[in-house]
């Protein structure tokens, strides 16, 4: 007798896909890279929940590309970036191109880079970055 299985694939978020891309061009460039919990950097020492947050890590370059979740307000993200920026590294937020206006208000001044992204032709496009 033989028995049927289904598997369900999980679906692949955006955030998902615009991580692997991050990793995928900093892999391109040969740099070391990896893919972490942002909460995993960051050793419970901010405040605000920065559970689900994404971070691409270029260790070498001393990199920090969060991307930012959709449910997440980008203002909570402001405890990472300033003690990630006191701890010697640069910071890039990817964030839907949608969303970029609200993030630029609510990081005003903060150290740290916005990169817009967007799906185009079901890839990962990212914008240039800006200063918040």
């Amino acid at each position: 007798m033989a028995m049927a299985v289904m598997v369900q694939a999980a679906a692949v978020t955006s955030e998902a896909r615009v991580a692997t891309s991050a990793v995928r061009t900093y892999a391109a460039r040969h740099e070391r890279v990896a893919e972490v919990p942002l909460s995993q950097l960051l050793d419970g020492a901010v405040a605000g929940d920065v559970t689900g947050a994404r971070a691409v890590v270029a260790g070498d370059l001393r990199i920090v590309e969060v991307v930012l979740p959709e449910e997440m307000e980008a203002g909570s993200l402001a405890s990472a970036v300033w003690l990630l920026a006191a701890r010697g590294w640069s910071i890039d937020i990817l964030t839907p191109s949608h969303r970029l206006g609200a993030a630029h208000a609510a990081l005003r001044g903060s150290p740290c880079r916005l990169q817009p992204w967007w799906i185009d032709g079901g890839e990962v496009s990212f914008g240039s970055f800006e200063t918040p």
